[in-house]
């Protein structure tokens, strides 16, 4: 340790050398003189006040909750509820454990007498108080239960809510004893003697009890009185001998001074600053709140005074005689005399600086003040912008978080009158005459903020420049992407057009992103992008029916120039429409049909006319839509429906042999529209019409005997053509999957 001896011999510093891995406490045992500075993980021992360098030092391989000292043994709680020996002299680790797991726990310890601790222990929901001898390796000598009569004991809790402290009742008056005897004795039988020691204890920091014991093997159980319930958490406890006043001292800067002879009365002082520690010497009341370190004298009269010592950044302290040890957060020990002037701050006799001394105009301190709070000003306006740069790139990772926030909303149209009439502020993102070309959809995204949140500054254009970017894809391909820069995310609608020519309306993704800019960590001019909230909308098949409605559909007075592909067209026609016949591939494609079937229910009628919970489909679709499965031409099986998907077409009908259950037949060349169509009409049928559950449909054992005669026949046309396969996969189709309820 590097020592610093200042002017006044009352008062000392060292600055500790040792490598300190966290701030450090200190404890003195005084039969030695040996003043021990430890912390969680580390300890290290001096004698006779030596702050050269310790005695002894150690690592910890637990965490330590506190510590005693006995002779040339030190006891250490750790956070397991265990107690660890150190021999002082070998410098050699006794493992012993008092405790082993939440059954039989040690959450606190004092050391009663010369080589006997006081342990309070947790054993399966109640605390007894056991005598442990320290030389002995802790030896057990007793155990003594803990009973409260009315209120039941808390619950284990953590190693830093509990406090217990004593105090002997060698110097105890007959009338204080008398008064002990009444309040503590369980029985007629048992007598309070001076040879007793009374425990206060707190197992909460807020409710305080007390019990009396004796270092003896023949008792076995204590009463516990309850003293006081505290407003808010205690900070320390002390007893005040000779007649064993209990002095309460709370984290908000309250004092409760208890006595014997009148519990119900308190003596209540309140401090001027908070309390982190506390320590009681004579008639004062020594304490810090990790900042200065105060005294107050008299606390038992009305007029009390408090004088502050001179250190700062109290961590820990203990009085030794008259002279005050303590620690500090940056690791200093001071040394200094608690009745020498020098160790307090003097009083300053002028509490305010005159205005002519401070705004002298030759040293032009107005300006310079000014100066001063103009440099805070734009410190504090880079700091702001630095929090919302961290809060944005935190964001990017923390999605759940903007799920709760951000409400997003994907609707498919396939009339753009439909579109505008339901979403009048929608925003359109193309060229004009895109809206008004026949064979097209348009795709509504909503995006909305939840009402309570705070991060309006984060979602503007406050930090950056805030974007919107929509990318509308399939599993191969890009077809459009939109990016709109927005100054906020409140309520936005943005209305899409997509040309249903050559699309593959199998599956197509909407990717929702929010994004902004944030300046390079090392050039500020170098700008990057962070996603603040990220969506993907996956829309299937059933989403681009289009139905054949009548409908008035706006027309654009404006002409607009004809596409590329279709001047192409035009001019090749032109050329050479004597020589070749042009035609649109997309128009003609092979006429190979496939069949998949969903199994109807018992009464499929009556299910169909059910019209709850369309979620589907827009107002338009849905009243068309039940009208065509509702008409009895189709639920008599005498007419089909057929529905146009993009380019594809899709028939249903309801098959009916008079043998079998109907089921319902869906056609299409397009085997995956097929197969989503499928998949969209078995979910509005038994999940959304009728709301299905295990139990009300069952298989056939039919379709047993059907999967298997189809597996020898597939084994059979492995070596065939698939046109040998496909009444196969037709009949598999119609008597496996057809009786299936999905």
């Amino acid at each position: 340790m590097d020592i610093s001896y200042e002017n006044m011999p009352t008062k000392q510093c060292f600055k500790c050398n040792e490598e300190a891995l966290i701030n450090l406490n200190i404890f003195y045992y005084a039969p030695s003189d040996t003043i021990i500075l430890w912390n969680q993980f580390q300890v290290f021992v001096y004698v006779n006040k030596k702050f050269e360098n310790p005695v002894i030092k150690f690592n910890s391989r637990y965490e330590i909750l506190d510590i005693m000292i006995c002779d040339i043994y030190l006891a250490c709680v750790d956070n397991c509820g265990e107690i660890q020996l150190h021999c002082l002299n070998t410098n050699s680790k006794i493992n012993f454990s008092v405790g082993r797991g939440t059954s039989n726990y040690i959450v606190a310890v004092s050391l009663i007498k010369n080589n006997m601790a006081l342990c309070l222990k947790y054993n399966s929901n109640t605390y007894s108080i056991c005598l442990n001898q320290i030389a002995k390796y802790f030896e057990f000598e007793n155990q003594v239960q803990l009973l409260l009569s009315n209120d039941a004991l808390p619950p284990l809790q953590t190693p830093d809510k509990y406090i217990i402290v004593h105090g002997s009742l060698q110097s105890i008056t007959d009338d204080h004893l008398e008064t002990l005897q009444n309040m503590f004795c369980i029985n007629e039988y048992q007598k309070i003697s001076k040879k007793h020691e009374l425990v206060v204890l707190s197992f909460d920091k807020l409710d305080v009890y007390s019990c009396i014991i004796m270092c003896e093997k023949s008792q076995c159980e204590a009463k516990l009185v309850k003293l006081y319930s505290c407003p808010s958490e205690i900070s320390n406890i002390n007893i005040i001998e000779p007649e064993l006043t209990v002095v309460i001292t709370l984290a908000i800067g309250t004092v409760v001074i208890l006595s014997w002879t009148d519990l119900k009365t308190p003596k209540i002082v309140h401090l001027n600053i908070a309390v982190h520690k506390s320590l009681v010497y004579k008639d004062s009341i020594i304490y810090t709140d990790g900042k200065s370190l105060w005294r107050a004298d008299s606390i038992m009269s009305q007029d009390i005074k408090f004088r502050q010592f001179f250190v700062k950044q109290v961590k820990d302290f203990i009085v030794v005689g008259n002279e005050i040890i303590c620690t500090t957060f940056t690791n200093l020990i001071y040394t200094f005399s608690i009745d020498s002037p020098e160790s307090y701050l003097k009083d300053e006799s002028i509490e305010y600086c005159p205005a002519d001394r401070l705004l002298n105009n030759n040293f032009d301190y107005v300006k310079k003040i000014l100066d001063e709070v103009n440099k805070n000003d734009v410190i504090a306006k880079k700091l702001m912008k630095e929090r919302d740069y961290i809060t944005a790139l935190s964001l990017s990772n923390r999605q759940d978080v903007m799920d709760s926030v951000i409400n997003h909303k994907v609707i498919v149209y396939d009339n753009y009158d439909d579109a505008i009439t339901e979403n009048k502020k929608a925003i359109l993102t193309s060229n004009f005459s895109e809206y008004f070309e026949e064979e097209s959809f348009f795709i509504l995204v909503k995006i909305s903020t939840t009402t309570e949140h705070k991060l309006d500054h984060i979602l503007s254009n406050a930090i950056g420049d805030l974007r919107i970017h929509l990318t509308v894809s399939t599993s191969n391909k890009v077809i459009k992407t939109i990016s709109i820069k927005v100054a906020e995310i409140k309520k936005l609608s943005y209305l899409i057009p997509l040309k249903s020519k050559a699309i593959d309306f199998t599956e197509i993704n909407v990717n929702i992103k929010i994004m902004s800019t944030i300046p390079g960590a090392l050039d500020a001019k170098h700008k990057t992008f962070t996603i603040l909230y990220r969506k993907q909308v996956t829309l299937h098949s059933e989403h681009f029916i289009k139905f054949n409605l009548i409908l008035n559909r706006r027309q654009c007075l404006k002409r607009f120039e004809d596409p590329l592909a279709k001047l192409i067209l035009q001019t090749s026609i032109n050329n050479f429409g004597h020589l070749f016949e042009f035609e649109d591939g997309i128009k003609h494609r092979p006429s190979k049909e496939w069949q998949m079937y969903v199994r109807l229910p018992d009464k499929y009628q009556e299910v169909f006319r059910n019209k709850e919970n369309t979620k589907h489909l827009t107002s338009k679709k849905v009243t068309y839509f039940l009208q065509q499965f509702t008409s009895e031409e189709f639920l008599k099986s005498k007419s089909n429906l057929i529905f146009s998907i993009g380019n594809e077409k899709v028939k249903i009908e309801i098959y009916n042999d008079s043998f079998s259950n109907p089921l319902l037949k869906l056609s299409s060349a397009n085997i995956k529209i097929l197969s989503n169509m499928r998949n969209f009409l078995s979910d509005l049928i038994y999940c959304v019409f009728t709301n299905f559950t295990p139990g009300n449909e069952f298989i056939n054992l039919s379709s047993y005997a059907a999967i298997e005669n189809l597996q020898k026949a597939v084994r059979t046309c492995i070596a065939a053509s698939s046109e040998d396969l496909e009444p196969l996969i037709e009949q598999f189709e119609r008597n496996v999957i057809g009786v299936l309820p999905i």
